[in-house]
């Protein structure tokens, strides 16, 4: 069965985000969430991109049992930007990675 759940898409990180202040807002104001919930608003195709691009792959699972997932230091939130548009993201070693709606 197809989800009609609508799909955030990865934007930018911190490091190269173009609005300061927008960011500013989204961090300030998230609530933490978890993996699975994430995982429910964030597409696929994006998600899997990131987490290659942060080394998790089939070798460190298999060798260290470490997945993004299961990761100590990765956390999960959601948030809003000062207009009032939902974002999801996930931070790794104090890095947010920003997914939002992307209009098609």
């Amino acid at each position: 069965m197809k989800s009609n759940v609508e799909k955030f898409t990865y934007f930018d990180c911190c490091v190269s985000y173009n609005d300061i202040d927008e960011l500013n807002h989204i961090i300030d104001n998230n609530i933490a969430i978890s993996y699975r919930t994430f995982r429910k608003y964030v597409e696929t195709e994006s998600f899997n991109k990131l987490k290659k691009a942060l080394g998790y792959n089939n070798e460190l699972q298999k060798n260290c049992n470490i997945t993004l997932q299961n990761d100590w230091s990765i956390s999960f939130h959601k948030s809003k930007t000062a207009s009032g548009d939902t974002v999801y993201y996930l931070c790794h070693s104090c890095i947010e990675y920003i997914f939002k709606r992307i209009p098609t």
